[in-house]
Formats: C-alpha cells, sequence, structure tokens
C-alpha cells in the first residue's frame, strides 16, 4: 500500500486558495440561478407553456440549486479544514507566523479568511434552501396540474369528440339540402330559359293522344268502306 505524502506549507496554502476561488466561483452561479429562476416562474411564455415543458425547467433549475448547495458546503468545509490544519502547522513549526500573516493579509478579490468563507457558506445556503423549497412547491403544483389534466382528458375528449361528429353530420345534411335546393333552382331556371318545354309525363299523354286519334280514324274509314260495299 503506499500512502499519500503530507502537505507542506505552500500545498497547504494553495489548497485554501483554490477553496475560496472556487467558493467565489460558485456564488456567481448560485447568484444567477436565482436570477434565471425568479424571471422564468414569473414569465409569461413559461407561464403559457404546456405543463411538461414547466416540469422539466422547474426539475432543471431544482436540481441546479441543490448541486451548487452542495458544491459550497463541500468546499466550504475543505477551506475550514485547510485552514485548520494550516494553524496547526504554525503551532508545529512547519509554518512561520510571519509568512502565515502575508498569505492573510495579501489582497483579494473575493472572500477569504475564516470568518468571510462562513459566512458566505451560510448566506448562500440559506439562499439557496429557500430557493430550493420554492421550487419543490412550483413543482408539486405543476405535478398536480398534470395528474388532473390526465383524470378528466377522457371523459373531456369523449364529449369533445362526440360533439365535432355531430357537428359534422348537421353540417353535412345542410349542405346536402342546399345543394338539392340549389339543384332545383337550377332546373326552374333552366326550363324558363328555355320557353317551358313539356316534361316527359306531358311528352307520353301527348304521345298516347295523337295514338287513339289516329285509331279512331281508322275505324272511321272501315266502317264507311263497309257501308259502300
Amino acid at each position: 500500500m503506499t500512502t499519500s505524502e503530507p502537505l507542506d506549507c505552500q500545498q497547504v496554502q494553495m489548497e485554501i486558495e483554490m477553496a475560496a476561488i472556487s467558493l467565489q466561483r460558485q456564488k456567481k452561479n448560485a447568484s444567477v440561478l436565482f436570477n434565471q429562476w425568479n424571471h422564468h416562474k414569473n414569465e409569461d411564455a413559461f407561464i403559457s407553456t404546456s405543463v411538461g415543458e414547466r416540469i422539466w425547467l422547474t426539475t432543471h433549475c431544482l436540481r441546479e440549486a441543490e448541486v451548487t448547495k452542495e458544491r459550497i458546503l463541500r468546499v466550504g468545509t475543505r477551506y475550514l479544514l485547510m485552514v485548520r490544519l494550516y494553524q496547526h502547522m504554525e503551532k508545529w513549526g512547519e509554518a512561520s507566523s510571519f509568512e502565515k500573516q502575508v498569505f492573510y493579509e495579501f489582497e483579494r478579490e473575493y472572500a477569504f479568511g475564516t470568518e468571510a468563507i462562513r459566512n458566505l457558506i451560510i448566506t448562500q445556503r440559506d439562499v439557496l434552501d429557500i430557493e430550493i423549497k420554492d421550487m419543490k412547491a412550483v413543482l408539486a403544483q405543476q405535478e398536480r396540474e398534470m395528474k388532473e389534466g390526465e383524470s378528466i382528458t377522457s371523459t373531456q375528449v369523449q364529449r369533445i369528440v362526440r360533439k365535432e361528429i355531430e357537428s359534422f353530420r348537421q353540417s353535412e345534411v345542410d349542405a346536402l339540402k342546399r345543394n338539392v335546393e340549389e339543384h332545383e333552382a337550377e332546373i326552374i331556371l333552366l326550363r324558363r330559359a328555355s320557353g317551358a318545354k313539356p316534361t316527359a309525363e306531358a311528352t307520353e299523354e301527348q304521345y298516347r293522344n295523337e295514338m287513339d286519334s289516329e285509331s279512331m280514324e281508322d275505324g272511321t274509314r272501315e266502317t264507311a268502306d263497309e257501308n259502300r260495299r
């Protein structure tokens, strides 16, 4: 088995510095996430979108918030442990008080020092806890909306489909009636335009009358011939 070598003074300083920089980066991430979430949840585009898309976005933001909180706590714990180790190294004579003073008094653009880092951790943890609680509440509401939508979908769809079918059938009947009426109107106009030509029934009646007239004439001739004889 191999054992890791103990850290020297410079390595401990590097660990403390890297932890402080990482905490500053996670703080910025938490701030961006907070602003994005408060913007999205009140945005018209988010409110009007489907419940599935809202659940996806809320779940994504919730996961990012939980991960950011976990990183802040983990990195912050490492920072405090490295600071405690550095203090012990000073007691053990592995680090000089002057070197320690120079290291801590060096001007930085981010939070540094035990008190500042502890305040940063507590503040960001509390902010993220409030944010996570809000996200979970919104997510629970969205999930209820989805369940309620699923429970009434079947009956609503059946009712809507039935109404659509009835409406379609009625519209088809009305269209058929209109077509018949329009066709009859066209026939009447054509008859008027053609001088009221006789219909098929009238033509057949005329044909019968002509045939009866011819039969009568033939009978009259035959009677006259017989009388002549």
